[in-house]
């Protein structure tokens, strides 16, 4: 009886730490993706600036 008793303690533990670990890496992912949009839209934005300035 004990031991069944922790080793459903121990499968929770082990279900809460995989739950924390995918969140985290989520969003790590999503802030990473962030950081690479806002570099792109700089990017974007700073070529627009040099065509604009050839045009006039």
């Amino acid at each position: 009886m004990k031991k069944t008793i922790v080793l459903i303690i121990i499968g929770w533990l082990f279900l809460a730490a995989s739950y924390v670990f995918f969140k985290v890496i989520e969003e790590l992912d999503s802030s990473y993706q962030t950081e690479v949009y806002q570099e792109e839209l700089i990017e974007n934005t700073y070529w627009r600036i040099q065509n604009l300035k050839v045009e006039v």
